[in-house]
């Protein structure tokens, strides 16, 4: 199982739910056991730094169109930039295909093909993770969206590939595995009113302005991850895995609803966390603006005093001009000049 990782506490839950669902799951099917993963659409790091926090031994293949986001400096880890839907499914081998980035961002033409082609390839498991195309799920995104929009004029870039290319219905992804008559699981994950405070608030923190308290209360839901409601309720997320050995599922089902078990008695907690941590803030820059407006008034003092002693020095010398031209034209002046007594 993932342990209490410190480095890895101080995640988006939005990401540390995905990676410690995912990881948890492998742990609780394959166990200590060795095991090569194919990792589709897993540009950084994360999933082998949550891997390396499990007993789980593994060698893991990762594919994507981009490039690495991360300097590898591991002999089990290799990145492989290219085309998931070229490669021949032939070409790997792998017990676990896993993907936890893929399907809302892909077009929904190619959505039932990807999920095909990873359980084609999986010799053991298949593991689909995404939101879900659900109303209440689409409502969330795009407050949040509207209200980054506000902030920033421009839309969030993860959701708004979410909206042109669709969230994964996983009536798909199940109904693919009924055809191929492979059991599968799928477990709810991201309550979808924590995903959306805790969201809003690290979207807020990285993007628009830096907000107080926000690491330590990212901790706070990660560690208490099984008590704060991640698991209950209307989820933001699903993950299905289907399973191509059956022995694996009958061995491991139990373990597996056992492990992703609702419990509701942290949620309460978090809620009042986040909207202390909101009040916090806003306290402070409400002290902030009330400090900055005594500031911007003072220098507003200070400016027009400085235009009103620059508007009397203008005037002054034009005076002074004025005087100095009716003197230059006198005849006395003239005079003195023509014979040197002004160089004197």
């Amino acid at each position: 199982m993932v342990a209490k990782n410190s480095s890895l506490l101080s995640c988006w839950p939005d990401g540390y739910s995905r990676y410690y669902s995912v990881t948890n799951l492998l742990s609780i099917v394959f166990k200590k056991n060795s095991i090569r993963i194919l990792d589709v659409g897993g540009d950084s790091e994360w999933m082998s730094k949550f891997l390396d926090a499990t007993d789980v031994s593994y060698d893991l293949t990762i594919i994507d169109t981009r490039k690495p986001d991360f300097v590898n400096k591991k002999d089990n880890i290799h990145y492989l930039q290219k085309d998931f839907f070229t490669v021949d499914a032939t070409s790997f081998s792998a017990e676990a295909v896993i993907n936890t980035d893929v399907l809302e961002h892909i077009p929904a033409n190619l959505k039932e093909p990807f999920i095909e082609k990873c359980i084609e390839i999986a010799e053991s498991v298949a593991v689909f993770s995404a939101p879900q195309n659900h109303d209440d799920v689409t409502r969330a995104e795009k407050q949040i969206n509207k209200n980054y929009i506000d902030f920033s004029g421009k839309q969030q870039y993860w959701l708004k590939e979410h909206f042109e290319f669709g969230k994964p219905n996983f009536n798909t992804v199940e109904s693919i595995a009924e055809s191929k008559g492979l059991p599968y699981i799928t477990i709810a994950t991201n309550n979808l009113e924590n995903w959306a405070l805790s969201f809003s608030i690290n979207l807020i923190n990285s993007e628009v302005v830096p907000l107080d308290g926000v690491d330590e209360l990212n901790r706070y839901y990660n560690k208490n991850i099984h008590t704060v409601g991640d698991f209950t309720g209307n989820p933001y997320r699903k993950i299905t895995i289907v399973f191509k050995d059956k022995k694996l599922y009958e061995s491991s089902k139990r373990n597996i609803e056992k492990f992703f078990q609702p419990d509701t008695t942290s949620h309460l907690d978090f809620i009042l966390k986040s909207l202390q941590l909101i009040t916090d803030n806003f306290s402070v820059l409400s002290k902030d603006y009330d400090s900055t407006k005594q500031k911007l008034s003072d220098l507003d003092r200070e400016h027009s005093l400085t235009l009103k002693n620059l508007r009397q020095t203008q005037e002054a010398y034009v005076s002074v001009s004025k005087e100095l031209n009716v003197l230059k034209s006198s005849r006395v002046y003239r005079y003195l000049s023509r014979f040197g007594f002004l160089h004197k």
